[in-house]
């Protein structure tokens, strides 16, 4: 099958006039998918590649869509290897920065961070705990990349939120409430040692006197 200028747009196997079982499909643009085929639609193991031929994703198919395992390769280098539902990272799944080094490994639903996850920072610094809409949310723990603590308690929204500890690099630390992110209610601020340094009340991050 050919585009009206002549390039290829499908050559391999047909049934009743569509694609079935294995062919290779050119998209007008140049990028294109090795693998098998259904009904006229990618379906069961294939690769989709860019135009320039490097892998796009490669994996299972349902009907067109990304679905069971796969790897996904982005433009920029990161990669996904996990579960697919309906053409999104939906399940299990582990996502990749450029340099091989973790950036997220967890649950997806529908394709944002969804569940329980561990999510690595750029600079080493980590969180582990429960995500929704790819933001923390819930219970979990945020770590300095030497695996120190830095904030331990709920998550609202992507924010420090309720009663929780926050421990600076100095190893200094806070505990007591927190709003939006920041110290807002009671608490109380200790030195490295433990020695109380003031307790009372905190108005977005600032101490009341």
């Amino acid at each position: 099958e050919y585009y009206k200028n002549g390039n290829i747009k499908y050559e391999g196997d047909f049934l009743y006039d569509k694609a079935e079982g294995n062919g290779k499909y050119f998209d007008e643009k140049g990028a294109y998918y090795i693998g098998e085929w259904s009904k006229g639609l990618f379906h069961g193991k294939g690769t989709l590649y860019y135009k320039n031929g490097i892998i796009n994703y490669e994996g299972y198919f349902n009907k067109g869509k990304y679905e069971g395992n796969g790897k996904y390769y982005y433009k920029n280098n990161n990669y996904y290897i996990g579960q697919w539902l309906n053409g999104l990272k939906h399940g299990k799944g582990t996502l990749y920065y450029k340099n091989g080094n973790i950036k997220y490994e967890g649950n997806f639903i529908k394709g944002k961070y969804e569940g329980k996850g561990k999510f690595i920072y750029e600079n080493g610094d980590y969180y582990i705990g429960e995500l929704f809409n790819s933001l923390r949310h819930g219970k979990g723990a945020k770590y300095y990349k030497n695996n120190t603590l830095e904030y331990e308690s709920n998550f609202f929204e992507d924010k420090y939120e309720g009663n929780g500890i926050y421990i600076r690099k100095n190893s200094d630390y806070y505990i007591g409430e927190w709003l939006n992110g920041l110290r807002h209610g009671k608490g109380k601020e200790f030195s490295k040692n433990g020695n109380l340094k003031y307790e009372d009340d905190f108005f977005e991050d600032k101490f009341v006197k």
